[in-house]
């Protein structure tokens, strides 16, 4: 008895924005130009430890309300609301 080869199936087309190669390598690509603009970033935000304690604590306070407009200064998805945040230690709650 004598087997048939076996034909593969040729692939069905993807659908979506990223169906193509070329468009999953322009996906790649831009994100990986966002994530090293990000790393750029917070590297020069951490060479301001050079410029003095003043600069660097300007820095910190910059990242920390960078998103003010959208979430409050404290509030993450982890804290919990307001009522329920414990004061920090030695201190009173902001």
């Amino acid at each position: 008895m004598t087997s048939q080869p076996s034909v593969a199936a040729s692939p069905r087309p993807r659908p979506g924005v990223t169906g193509s190669l070329v468009a999953q390598k322009a996906v790649m690509a831009v994100t990986g130009v966002v994530l090293f603009l990000f790393v750029v970033g917070h590297l020069a935000g951490n060479l301001k430890i050079f410029e003095g304690p003043a600069a660097f604590n300007a820095y910190a306070e910059g990242l920390r309300t960078v998103g003010a407009p959208f979430v409050g200064r404290g509030c993450s998805p982890t804290s919990g609301p307001p009522s329920r945040r414990r004061a920090p230690a030695g201190g009173r709650a902001r």
